[in-house]
């Protein structure tokens, strides 16, 4: 049975890998280049527009499931696994450093640009942030990539 859950789980990352990759390469190629257009009134804009929250949305559409999954499958399946442990490993690091940056800076960081509280912000250093943040939406692709 554990070999069943293992399995099941590794599965599952694989396709929320892939399903992740593509929607953070649909995000980067059409939403990020209308919210950052004119900043900061084109984030304003698109604040109003969304629905939800961008935490909510990296919440829910976030790699915190593919470590959980790739977590249990090598729980549940480390001897089976033998010298693919590595590649799986490596995933599991891919996704939790993609993990930590979004929790970590990206998502505030985007919450905050979406709704400033800061008046006194320049707007050299609000295009600064927001131009890090899209290469850091990048680079955390790229980390997708390798993880996947």
């Amino acid at each position: 049975m554990s070999r069943i859950v293992s399995r099941a789980c590794l599965w599952f990352a694989i396709v929320w890998w892939g399903i992740w990759l593509g929607g953070q390469l649909f995000n980067a190629l059409t939403v990020v280049p209308y919210f950052s257009a004119n900043p900061p009134q084109s984030l304003a804009q698109w604040a109003q527009i969304s629905s939800t929250s961008p935490v909510d949305f990296f919440l829910i559409f976030n790699p915190i499931w593919i470590v959980i999954a790739l977590a249990v499958s090598l729980a549940q399946g480390w001897t089976s696994y033998g010298g693919g442990r590595g590649w799986v490993l490596g995933s599991l690091v891919a996704g939790l450093v993609s993990v930590i940056i979004l929790a970590g800076w990206m998502a505030p960081t985007l919450d905050r640009l979406m709704h400033p509280q800061d008046a006194t912000v320049s707007m050299v250093e609000f295009r600064a942030t927001l131009s890090r943040w899209t290469v850091a939406n990048w680079g955390r692709m790229v980390i997708g990539l390798e993880g996947l």
